[in-house]
């Protein structure tokens, strides 16, 4: 079963989904997404760029299936931190785009562009997919549901972990024991967020085990007396 089976898989079986930013683009087998943020910003002169264009068409891609397939969904929801992430990256996105499209009009960046400059992104592909990208990523922070349910404060205990990554399995958290017949599931890429989760049900168990022996204790004094 490959990374989308496993997306659509969790969501049509779930009450519940809460998505984290890095879950968009990762359906990309290159893994683009992981670095095109660095990449981008390394990319200062236009054939740079040009070289992104694989790399920059692969995200795109995967971003328009996350819309679609992810996005869309009723049930899919994510928290308030995370939409920040995703905006964080939106305005990497728009800072490249506009560089190097102030670059190719004004290559001095003195006086007006050329009247006979067409549009860059006809010349250089990369940009249109740049340009088709920020549209996405526009479309999926304007559209994606917002969880304002309960949520359950967690210790903080992993080393690493942002606030986004704890709130997240807060949410997740709070939903479950409020409703403890619907099933939640958090999609996300972040090791940090697996520990919080792991740590979280490992103090549950650790929890119900002492509850049980302190059930058992009482029980057998009541049959002693």
């Amino acid at each position: 079963m490959d990374v989308r089976e496993e997306i659509i898989n969790c969501i049509s079986e779930s009450d519940l989904v809460l998505v984290d930013a890095c879950i968009f683009g990762c359906t990309d087998p290159s893994g683009s997404h992981r670095e095109i943020s660095e990449h981008l910003y390394d990319a200062k002169k236009i054939s740079q760029l040009e070289n992104l264009t694989e790399e920059v068409f692969a995200l795109h891609m995967a971003w328009r299936w996350d819309l679609h397939c992810i996005v869309s969904k009723d049930n899919v929801y994510t928290i308030p931190g995370v939409v920040e992430e995703i905006n964080g990256f939106s305005r990497i996105l728009q800072n490249s785009y506009s560089w190097h499209t102030e670059l190719i009009r004004n290559p001095k960046r003195k006086g007006k562009p050329s009247k006979n400059m067409g549009d860059p992104r006809e010349e250089f592909p990369v940009l249109d997919y740049l340009d088709s990208l920020i549209k996405d990523v526009g479309r999926t922070i304007n559209r994606l549901n917002i969880y304002r349910g309960p949520k359950v404060e967690l210790f903080r205990n992993v080393e690493g972990a942002s606030e986004t990554d704890y709130n997240l399995v807060e949410a997740a958290v709070g939903y479950s024991l409020s409703h403890p017949e619907m099933k939640v599931e958090i999609l996300s890429e972040d090791r940090h967020v697996h520990k919080i989760i792991n740590n979280y049900l490992k103090n549950k168990i650790a929890r119900t085990i002492n509850e049980t022996q302190t059930d058992l204790e009482t029980i057998t004094g009541i049959s002693q007396s």
